[in-house]
Order: structure tokens, then C-alpha cells, then sequence
């Protein structure tokens, strides 16, 4: 990982591109110092992305887990539940709702 100021990166910006894009090597941005941006190739973008992506996809299928676990709960004594069990699998299901439409999936994506 490479450390350049803004001047510095303004002074030179295709030797930090060429860094970036072709050396494999992070060029973190500071400003007074303290770090503000990063410079890196697009095939590093797109690894940071896929993992993103696939955290998050992780994420949904825990929760549409957990949903289905609570549901299971009920069904099997569906007279020992109470108002707070019901606000809490209506928190579930509308965080997986949030979380479902802030994740774009490709085409025949989406995860069970």
C-alpha cells in the first residue's frame, strides 16, 4: 500500500494510476495527513464488489433463516406466542424486505 498527499497525487496522478491499475498496489489518498480516498484498479473493485455482494447475499439467506425458524416456533405451540413475538418476526420480515431491495441480483440470482 502506497501513501501519497492530494498535492502529490495531483503532481503526478498517472504514476499513481499506473500504480494502481497495473502495479496491483493501493494508493491511499491523505489530506493533512489523514486518509480520504483510495486509489485502486478496477479488477480490485470488482473483488471487493463480489465479496460485498456475497456477504450480503450470506446475510439474507441468515435472516430468511431466522424468519423461517421463528415461524416453525409457532406453528409447533402457536398459543404461547405473544404480541412482542409477533413484533419482533414483523422487525424480521421487514429488515429482510429493506436489505432484499437495497441488494441487486443479477437475473436467476436471488438466494433461498
Amino acid at each position: 500500500m502506497i501513501k501519497a498527499s492530494v498535492s502529490q497525487v495531483k503532481a503526478d496522478f498517472s504514476k499513481y494510476l499506473n500504480q494502481a491499475a497495473y502495479g496491483q498496489e493501493r494508493v491511499v489518498i491523505t489530506s493533512l495527513g489523514k486518509p480520504k480516498a483510495v486509489l485502486l484498479s478496477f479488477e480490485e473493485l470488482e473483488r471487493l464488489e463480489t465479496l460485498e455482494d456475497a456477504l450480503v447475499a450470506q446475510d439474507i439467506k441468515t435472516r430468511n433463516q431466522r424468519a423461517i425458524e421463528m415461524l416453525q416456533a409457532w406453528a409447533a405451540e402457536p398459543d404461547d406466542t405473544d404480541d412482542a413475538w409477533w413484533d419482533e418476526f414483523e422487525r424480521e420480515l421487514a429488515e429482510n424486505r429493506l436489505t432484499f431491495r437495497e441488494f441487486e441480483f443479477e437475473e436467476n440470482e436471488i438466494p433461498t
